[in-house]
């Protein structure tokens, strides 16, 4: 009897060895279930961020097309800027602009941009400004707004004129630190101090 006793003590130990042996695999098999749940999930983010990513290359490919294509209308547009005052300056000045320029290149080149602007400027009917009894500032320099014309006899009184909020920016335009100040009609006003 003590033989089967001892038998069967070793089925049960054996019993209980398998008992937790498939347990512990269950609990494996839940655990990697769980895991291919969240590789599941990694994969579906990584898709979703290629295809975010595909857009975003598609629009930054895009926007590139579209600058490079303004550039070119910008470069063909001053292509035809330059060959039209080439032509002015021939109809103005003949083959001899070398020569005028040689003599008085200042006035020889503000009277090409004068008549390029005057040629191009809008029709600007004048409006009769008031004289106010001031007292003029002394510092005050009177400017010339090359697209239309028009001459101030401060930095102030122009951009009161034309509603630029801030006057520095005229400043700025006659000093060469930008290329414009204000617009008028949708055309943008170029400055310089008057002579």
């Amino acid at each position: 009897m003590k033989r089967i006793t001892r038998k069967g003590n070793e089925m049960a130990e054996l019993q209980a060895k398998y008992d937790a042996l498939l347990k512990r695999n269950i609990e494996l098999l839940n655990e990697n279930i769980e895991l291919h749940k969240e590789v599941d999930k990694l994969q579906s983010t990584i898709y979703a961020m290629d295809a975010e990513f595909d857009t975003l290359q598609d629009q930054v490919a895009e926007y590139i097309d579209d600058l490079k294509w303004k550039a070119e209308t910008v470069h063909e547009e001053m292509e035809s800027k330059d060959a039209y005052i080439e032509e002015l300056e021939e109809t103005l000045y003949g083959k001899d602009f070398d020569a005028a320029y040689e003599e008085d290149a200042i006035d020889a080149v503000f009277r090409v941009a004068d008549e390029v602007l005057v040629l191009n400027a809008p029709v600007v009917e004048e409006e009769v400004v008031e004289e106010k009894p001031q007292r003029r500032n002394s510092r005050a320099k009177a400017v010339v707004c090359i697209t239309t014309g028009l001459i101030f006899e401060s930095i102030k009184e122009a951009a009161e004129y034309y509603g630029i909020k801030t006057s520095n920016s005229i400043s700025k335009c006659c000093n060469g630190k930008q290329k414009s100040a204000g617009k008028y009609n949708g055309q943008k006003l170029i400055w310089q101090f008057a002579m």
